[in-house]
């Protein structure tokens, strides 16, 4: 489903909708704080690309969590601090011991060097690296995550990397 509200084309995917059903109709209230806080952490990039005079041009919302897409020139300052502001807002929830459980993974999670989490994208936009090396040290951060998914049996942290290798090497293929 495609609509328009603000002049920004919000996508919300089946698999997204079909995750919400699923976790009304299991009481899975862990997962609803997930995309609470997923969502809080997106509002924190949306907020601060406006206020850094941008502008969203697509959010989309799916079975992997929601993203923020944008094709304002901001300057490598400006966006080094939207890319960081989603995870300094899961920061500051930490800080306040606001479901501190689920917080510091989606801070941890977000800030890794791995592309495109918000930690990747800065890393390439501070370095200045945008080849194949840089993937390079990604999939190595990424590989660390899938050996500690598969040592704790965390099988959804192992699919989360597994979506993020995908999105890698279609942008190392391109």
């Amino acid at each position: 489903m495609d609509f328009i509200l603000y002049g920004v084309k919000i996508k919300i995917q089946f698999s997204f909708l079909l995750i919400i059903s699923f976790s009304l109709l299991t009481g899975a209230k862990s997962l609803i704080y997930v995309l609470l806080f997923a969502s809080l952490h997106e509002a924190g990039h949306l907020i601060s690309l406006y206020l850094l005079g941008g502008k969203a041009d697509k959010i989309t919302l799916s079975f992997y969590g929601i993203g923020l897409t944008h094709s304002s020139k901001l300057g490598r300052g400006r966006e080094f601090i939207f890319l960081l502001s989603g995870c300094f807002i899961n920061l500051i929830f930490v800080f306040l011991n606001i479901k501190r459980e689920i917080n510091f993974p989606l801070f941890i999670l977000n800030i890794l060097p791995v592309y495109p989490l918000d930690g990747g994208r800065a890393l390439m936009l501070f370095t200045g690296i945008n080849t194949k090396p840089f993937y390079i040290i990604s999939f190595s951060f990424l590989l660390g995550i899938v050996l500690y998914s598969v040592y704790t049996k965390n099988f959804s942290l192992l699919l989360i990397c597994v979506y993020l290798a995908v999105i890698s090497v279609n942008e190392v293929i391109k």
